[in-house]
């Protein structure tokens, strides 16, 4: 009898290296001037309240007007990001947002603008370093920046 406790301990060890990681959800609604992730704001991008609860934002939000140069997101070091999603309120016209991989390689996605508000949503089967917006002519809302995450 005691040479077979391995029958039972190794199906239990198999399932548990075997099971899927669950993801955990973050997410970064905006609501003051400090941030749960790494936020580089572009030129005349700043958190802002004076369109709080307009154009599907809740509460404050990034306010992104005539940017000069990038806004760059970057995710906590301790997750390894599947996908992210936001709210782009206000948006006029079509940008694409730039996604960084954890390997290296980046691929461009759209921030579809027609007006009024859009949840933009990306994911990969690479892991996601972060994401950059680029300078842009118009007034737009960024909030509720959402990530789904395994923690390292």
């Amino acid at each position: 009898m005691r040479n077979l406790r391995w029958i039972i301990f190794l199906p239990a060890a198999v399932l548990a290296f075997a099971s899927p990681v669950s993801a955990n959800t973050f997410t970064e609604n905006f609501d003051d001037d400090t941030y749960d992730l790494f936020v580089q704001l572009g030129g005349n991008a700043y958190w802002c309240t004076e369109y709080s609860d307009q154009f599907g934002t809740s509460g404050a939000s990034l306010c992104l007007f005539n940017t000069s140069s990038v806004t760059e997101f970057g995710f906590p070091e301790d997750v390894q990001v599947q996908g992210f999603e936001f709210v782009a309120g206000a948006k006029n016209g079509t940008v694409d947002l730039t996604v960084q991989l954890a390997n290296g390689e980046t691929f461009t996605h759209p921030v579809d603008g027609s007006c009024c508000e859009t949840t933009v949503r990306v994911e990969s089967e690479e892991p996601i370093f972060g994401f950059t917006l680029p300078a842009d002519w118009d007034l737009w809302l960024l909030d509720s920046l959402s990530w789904w995450a395994t923690e390292l």
